[in-house]
C-alpha cells in the first residue's frame, strides 16, 4: 500500500468520556491509523471497544480531546465546524448502521440533496444518482419514498448516498447491523464494489468475521487497553 496516497491519518487520538462528577472513562487512548486510496479496511473489537467512536472523529462528527485527524492531507483538528462540513460533503461519506434516509423524500431526492449542498448542477446531479441506483439495483425506485423500501434497500440508498459526492474516504459503522444475513452479504459485497469503483478508502466497523475477510487490511480495537490499536 506505500506506493498508494493516503488519504486518512489519525494520529495519536485520545478520547475520554465523563462519568459522574469527575471520573474520566478512556474509550480512545493513543490510537494511529492510516487509510490508503482504494484500500478496504475493517475495524474490528468487541462493543465498548470505541469503534463507533473513533469512526465519528474520523468522519468529523465527533471532536477528539487531542490528536491530528488529517483528511486528504489537510490537518482537521482545529477547523471550524463550517469547514468541517465542507469537507464532509466533497471528500468524506458514512454510512450509519441505520440508514437515517430521509423518509418523506424520494429515493432520488435523498441522493439529489447532498450533491446540491455541494453545489453540484442538477443535470450532473441526476445522472450521477442514476448511475448509482442502476449500480445498486434500485433505479425503477428512483421516484418511490424511502419509507415505502425493504430494509435492505435502505440500506443500499444509504450507501450510494454515501457515494454521490465521489468521497476520498468512505466510512461505514455496521453498515448491515439491522439487516438478515443474505441482504447483510449483499449490502457488504455492493458497498466494497462501489467503494472500490470509486476509488475511495474504505473502513467499515463489523463483528463479522465473513465480511471482514473481503477487505485488504483489518484492525483490531481492544477493549481491555480501551481501544488501543494494532495492525496484524
Amino acid at each position: 500500500m506505500n506506493n498508494r496516497s493516503v488519504v486518512l491519518e489519525l494520529k495519536n487520538i485520545k478520547k475520554a468520556f465523563s462519568q459522574g462528577d469527575s471520573a474520566k472513562i478512556d474509550v480512545i487512548r493513543a490510537v494511529n491509523l492510516s487509510l490508503y486510496r482504494g484500500e478496504t479496511v475493517a475495524l474490528l473489537g468487541p462493543s465498548g471497544s470505541g469503534k463507533s467512536t473513533l469512526l465519528h472523529i474520523a468522519a468529523l462528527l465527533d471532536k477528539c480531546d487531542s490528536g491530528k485527524i488529517i483528511v486528504d492531507g489537510q490537518d482537521c483538528s482545529s477547523i471550524n465546524d463550517r469547514e468541517k462540513t465542507n469537507i464532509r460533503l466533497s471528500k468524506i461519506g458514512f454510512v450509519y448502521q441505520f440508514h437515517h434516509l430521509l423518509p418523506e423524500f424520494t429515493v432520488m431526492e435523498n441522493l439529489l440533496l447532498p450533491q446540491l449542498l455541494a453545489k453540484t448542477p442538477l443535470k450532473q446531479a441526476t445522472y450521477i444518482a442514476m448511475e448509482l441506483l442502476e449500480k445498486v439495483g434500485l433505479k425503477p425506485k428512483a421516484s418511490q419514498r424511502t419509507n415505502l423500501l425493504s430494509g435492505g434497500e435502505q440500506q443500499r440508498v444509504a450507501i450510494a448516498r454515501a457515494l454521490a459526492n465521489s468521497p476520498k474516504i468512505l466510512i461505514a459503522d455496521e453498515p448491515t447491523g439491522n439487516l438478515d444475513e443474505k441482504n447483510a452479504l449483499n449490502v457488504m459485497r455492493e458497498l466494497i464494489s462501489l467503494a472500490k469503483t470509486k476509488i475511495a478508502g474504505v473502513i467499515i466497523a463489523t463483528h463479522n468475521p465473513q465480511f471482514a475477510s473481503m477487505m485488504d487490511r483489518n484492525i483490531n480495537l481492544q477493549a481491555d487497553c480501551k481501544a488501543h490499536i494494532y495492525e496484524p
